[in-house]
C-alpha cells in the first residue's frame, strides 16, 4: 500500500521496508531480509549519499543480515564500512559508532581475529563509559 500510493523510494515506504526486513530476520527468513535491507540502502545511498545517517543505519541492517546468513567476509567488509562512516559522519563518541564498533568486534571475535576485536570493544567500551557514566 504504501508503495503504490507514495512510491518505491519515499521515506515511509522505505521505512515500512526496513520494519519488514527486520521482521524476516527475526523469522529466521535471511534472504529475503537481505534482499529488503539491500534494496533500502540502495534507495538511501542514491537518496541521500554514502555519508547519511540513514544510508550508514541501512548499511549496518544489511550487514547483520548478512552475518547473521554466516557470510561472513561480506558483513565484514560491509560493518567496516559502516564504522568508518559513522566515524566521520557522527564522530568516534557518538552511540551509533560505538554500536557499529562492537558489532564489527563480534563478528571479528568469531572469526578468530581476537587482537583487532579487543581493540574494537575497549574502543565500545570506553567510549560508552565516557558517554554514559559508569553506572
Amino acid at each position: 500500500a504504501c508503495q503504490a500510493s507514495l512510491g518505491p523510494s519515499h521515506a515511509e515506504t522505505l521505512s515500512t521496508a526496513n520494519a519488514l526486513a527486520a521482521l524476516l530476520q527475526v523469522m529466521n527468513r535471511g534472504a529475503a531480509a537481505e534482499s529488503l535491507y539491500r534494496r533500502v540502502f540502495d534507495q538511501r545511498q542514491a537518496q541521500f549519499g554514502a555519508d547519511h545517517a540513514e544510508t550508514l543505519l541501512a548499511l549496518s541492517n544489511l550487514s547483520t543480515a548478512l552475518h547473521t546468513q554466516g557470510r561472513l567476509e561480506e558483513a565484514e567488509m560491509l560493518y567496516r564500512d559502516a564504522l568508518e562512516g559513522r566515524r566521520r559522519v557522527l564522530g568516534v563518541r557518538h552511540a551509533d559508532t560505538l554500536r557499529a564498533a562492537n558489532k564489527l568486534a563480534t563478528l571479528l571475535h568469531s572469526r578468530g581475529c581476537l587482537e583487532e576485536a579487543e581493540a574494537l570493544y575497549l574502543e565500545a567500551l570506553e567510549g560508552r563509559s565516557r558517554t554514559l557514566g559508569d553506572d
